[in-house]
Protein backbone atom coordinates (compact mmCIF):
# COMPACT_ATOMS: atom_id res chain seq x y z
CA UNK A 1 0.00 0.00 0.00
CA UNK A 2 1.27 3.47 -0.91
CA UNK A 3 0.35 6.43 1.22
CA UNK A 4 0.55 10.10 0.20
CA UNK A 5 3.75 10.74 2.17
CA UNK A 6 5.62 7.60 1.07
CA UNK A 7 7.96 7.26 -1.90
CA UNK A 8 7.75 4.10 -3.95
CA UNK A 9 10.20 3.02 -6.61
CA UNK A 10 9.33 0.55 -9.34
CA UNK A 11 11.91 -0.58 -11.88
CA UNK A 12 10.76 -1.77 -15.26
CA UNK A 13 12.15 -1.73 -18.77
CA UNK A 14 10.63 -0.50 -22.00
CA UNK A 15 11.36 -1.96 -25.39
CA UNK A 16 11.55 0.42 -28.34
CA UNK A 17 8.79 -0.06 -30.90
CA UNK A 18 9.79 -1.40 -34.27
CA UNK A 19 10.10 1.24 -36.97
CA UNK A 20 9.30 1.25 -40.65
CA UNK A 21 10.25 3.52 -43.51
CA UNK A 22 7.68 5.52 -45.44
CA UNK A 23 9.16 6.71 -48.72
CA UNK A 24 7.94 8.14 -51.98
CA UNK A 25 8.14 10.95 -54.49
CA UNK A 26 6.34 14.30 -54.72
CA UNK A 27 5.60 15.34 -58.30
CA UNK A 28 3.59 17.76 -60.43
CA UNK A 29 0.26 16.01 -61.11
CA UNK A 30 0.23 16.90 -64.83
CA UNK A 31 3.88 16.77 -65.91
CA UNK A 32 5.16 14.19 -63.44
CA UNK A 33 8.17 16.40 -62.77
CA UNK A 34 9.66 16.12 -59.29
CA UNK A 35 8.89 18.85 -56.75
CA UNK A 36 10.89 20.16 -53.83
CA UNK A 37 8.32 19.96 -51.05
CA UNK A 38 7.86 19.95 -47.29
CA UNK A 39 6.09 17.11 -45.50
CA UNK A 40 4.70 17.88 -42.06
CA UNK A 41 3.79 14.98 -39.79
CA UNK A 42 2.27 16.03 -36.44
CA UNK A 43 4.14 14.37 -33.59
CA UNK A 44 7.24 13.58 -35.65
CA UNK A 45 10.09 14.70 -33.38
CA UNK A 46 12.57 15.68 -36.11
CA UNK A 47 10.31 18.38 -37.61
CA UNK A 48 9.57 18.95 -41.27
CA UNK A 49 10.70 16.34 -43.78
CA UNK A 50 11.94 17.77 -47.13
CA UNK A 51 12.04 16.03 -50.48
CA UNK A 52 15.22 15.91 -52.52
CA UNK A 53 15.11 19.10 -54.65
CA UNK A 54 16.25 17.23 -57.78
CA UNK A 55 14.31 13.97 -57.57
CA UNK A 56 11.33 14.83 -55.33
CA UNK A 57 12.12 11.70 -53.26
CA UNK A 58 11.76 11.49 -49.49
CA UNK A 59 11.89 8.89 -46.74
CA UNK A 60 11.04 9.01 -43.06
CA UNK A 61 11.32 6.37 -40.34
CA UNK A 62 8.29 6.09 -38.02
CA UNK A 63 7.20 3.73 -35.22
CA UNK A 64 4.95 0.82 -36.16
CA UNK A 65 1.27 0.56 -35.42
CA UNK A 66 0.30 4.22 -35.64
CA UNK A 67 -1.46 6.25 -38.30
CA UNK A 68 0.20 9.50 -39.33
CA UNK A 69 -1.25 12.60 -41.01
CA UNK A 70 1.02 13.69 -43.86
CA UNK A 71 0.60 17.26 -45.12
CA UNK A 72 2.58 18.03 -48.30
CA UNK A 73 3.32 21.52 -49.67
CA UNK A 74 5.45 22.43 -52.68
CA UNK A 75 8.26 24.85 -51.90
CA UNK A 76 7.51 26.89 -55.01
CA UNK A 77 4.28 28.91 -55.02
CA UNK A 78 1.34 27.88 -57.18
CA UNK A 79 0.54 24.32 -56.13
CA UNK A 80 -2.31 22.99 -54.03
CA UNK A 81 -1.28 21.13 -50.90
CA UNK A 82 -2.12 17.47 -50.31
CA UNK A 83 -2.97 15.63 -47.10
CA UNK A 84 -3.33 11.93 -46.44
CA UNK A 85 -3.46 9.51 -43.52
CA UNK A 86 -0.67 6.95 -43.66
CA UNK A 87 -0.90 3.78 -41.61
CA UNK A 88 -1.31 2.07 -39.34
CA UNK A 89 2.25 1.07 -40.20
CA UNK A 90 2.89 -2.66 -40.29
CA UNK A 91 5.81 -2.57 -42.73
CA UNK A 92 7.75 -0.31 -45.05
CA UNK A 93 5.36 1.69 -47.21
CA UNK A 94 5.45 3.81 -50.38
CA UNK A 95 3.37 6.99 -50.46
CA UNK A 96 3.67 9.15 -53.59
CA UNK A 97 2.04 12.57 -53.79
CA UNK A 98 1.07 14.34 -57.04
CA UNK A 99 0.35 18.03 -56.42
CA UNK A 100 -1.94 19.89 -58.80
CA UNK A 101 -1.38 23.46 -59.92
CA UNK A 102 -3.61 26.03 -58.23
CA UNK A 103 -5.79 27.11 -61.15
CA UNK A 104 -7.10 30.13 -59.21
CA UNK A 105 -3.65 31.73 -59.11
CA UNK A 106 -2.00 30.00 -62.08
CA UNK A 107 1.48 30.90 -60.91
CA UNK A 108 3.06 27.45 -60.73
CA UNK A 109 6.08 27.24 -63.06
CA UNK A 110 5.02 26.30 -66.58
CA UNK A 111 1.34 27.15 -66.12
CA UNK A 112 -0.67 30.14 -67.29
CA UNK A 113 -4.20 31.31 -66.91
CA UNK A 114 -6.70 30.22 -69.52
CA UNK A 115 -9.13 32.94 -68.46
CA UNK A 116 -10.26 35.52 -71.01
CA UNK A 117 -7.82 38.37 -71.52
CA UNK A 118 -7.84 41.33 -73.90
CA UNK A 119 -4.67 43.18 -74.81
CA UNK A 120 -6.43 45.72 -77.12
CA UNK A 121 -3.83 45.18 -79.86
CA UNK A 122 -6.59 45.58 -82.45
CA UNK A 123 -7.80 48.91 -81.03
CA UNK A 124 -6.27 52.13 -82.31
CA UNK A 125 -5.63 54.44 -79.33
CA UNK A 126 -7.54 56.13 -77.87
CA UNK A 127 -10.50 54.07 -79.15
CA UNK A 128 -11.76 50.89 -77.46
CA UNK A 129 -13.62 47.87 -78.82
CA UNK A 130 -17.43 48.16 -79.02
CA UNK A 131 -19.21 48.06 -75.65
CA UNK A 132 -16.01 48.87 -73.71
CA UNK A 133 -15.48 52.07 -71.81
CA UNK A 134 -12.49 53.63 -70.15
CA UNK A 135 -12.57 53.72 -66.38
CA UNK A 136 -10.28 56.00 -64.42
CA UNK A 137 -9.92 56.16 -60.68
CA UNK A 138 -9.74 59.54 -58.97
Amino acid sequence: MVTPTDTTTQDFSLAAASTFTVSGVVTDAITGWPLYASIDIPGYPDGTVWTDPVTGAYNVTLPEGSTYAFSVNAWVQGYNSASRSVGPLTGDQTENFALSADTATCNAPGYKSTEFAENFDSATPPSLPDNWRRWMST
